[in-house]
């Protein structure tokens, strides 16, 4: 029988779907600090780059009630926190949401944040049009599943062909 469609395209009769899903969280973390890493560098990087200062600004705790800064996405992607793409943008979104809510509209760093959210979602967009290419000729032939590794889709597309439609 074919696996629940909600195992994230793990084939569950195949012994390696423990390890694709440990492949696809390494692949995942490295995509992500990669991006970390661009955004880390850019000139518009500055502001964010480290959790707010608590002594210069201990009103911004008050305001905001989750803080997020590069630092932190880095050190939560390092510890393997987002499962998704989706959850990472929306903890790198938080940072430019953050500091509209906390700054003046129209002040330098909330052009600085607007600027770095472009350049970040740039970056997302390029990130799945590089994982369409990956996953490009992975999908079976007749139930059109997605698989990340060549011979797990042929073992799978051999069974699926031999079940009745």
């Amino acid at each position: 029988a074919a696996a629940a469609a909600d195992d994230g395209g793990r084939d569950a009769t195949c012994p390696s779907a423990t390890t694709s899903t440990v492949n696809m969280q390494s692949s995942l973390r490295t995509r992500l600090l990669g991006i970390v890493d661009k955004l880390k560098i850019h000139d518009d990087a500055t502001h964010f780059l480290f959790p707010v200062d608590r002594s210069l600004y201990p009103e911004y705790y008050d305001i905001i009630s989750h803080p997020m800064d590069l630092a932190t996405l880095e050190s939560h992607v390092a510890a393997n926190h987002y499962t998704t793409l989706s959850a990472f943008v929306a903890d790198a979104n938080r940072i430019f949401t953050n500091c509209s809510t906390f700054n003046l509209p129209g002040s330098a760093i909330c052009q600085s944040a607007k600027r770095l959210q472009r350049v970040l979602n740039t970056l997302i967009k390029e990130a799945k049009q590089s994982q369409k290419s990956i996953n490009k000729g992975l999908d079976c032939r007749y139930c059109g599943r997605s698989f990340i590794y060549p011979n797990a889709r042929r073992k799978h597309e051999s069974r699926c062909r031999q079940q009745p439609k």
